[in-house]
């Protein structure tokens, strides 16, 4: 299978090994993962929690964490259809995502285009100097 778009792909899977992980440590994957256990991770320990039970989840982390690169899920001979064809990603209809026609499973409510009540409030250093245009026209060709 010739795929068009690689960032579609990764953000896919991305967002389906982030389930995966939200599933399994109950806790958000943006937060740092303090030394010892992302050393762990490293060197090939980790279990996994008794609640965790879906084995195609357990089945595709653990391909994905193999440190010999080219021993990697995605990165040997078949690359990136080989994860696609995991049966982790088994509910994903990669035709209808790669043609951008999947629907957000979740929208957030908004007024306009400008709203950004969804975010948390910048509190930043109050003493930003606003930019003044010099005249010289630096970046007309941007």
């Amino acid at each position: 299978m010739v795929l068009s778009s690689r960032v579609t792909i990764r953000s896919a899977l991305k967002n389906r090994l982030t389930e995966a992980f939200i599933t399994c440590s109950h806790c958000a994957p943006l937060r740092p993962l303090s030394v010892p256990p992302a050393q762990n991770i490293v060197k090939g320990k980790y279990s996994w929690p008794s609640h965790v039970k879906d084995k195609e989840m357990k089945d595709v982390v653990s391909k994905v964490l193999v440190r010999t690169v080219t021993n990697r899920l995605g990165c040997r001979k078949d690359g990136i259809t080989e994860v696609m064809e995991h049966k982790f990603f088994a509910p994903i209809d990669w035709k209808t995502l790669l043609a951008k026609r999947v629907r957000a499973p979740w929208l957030p409510p908004v007024k306009d285009a400008f709203d950004a009540g969804c975010f948390d409030k910048y509190e930043g250093p109050e003493d930003i100097t606003p930019y003044v245009d010099d005249g010289t026209s630096w970046d007309a060709e941007f």
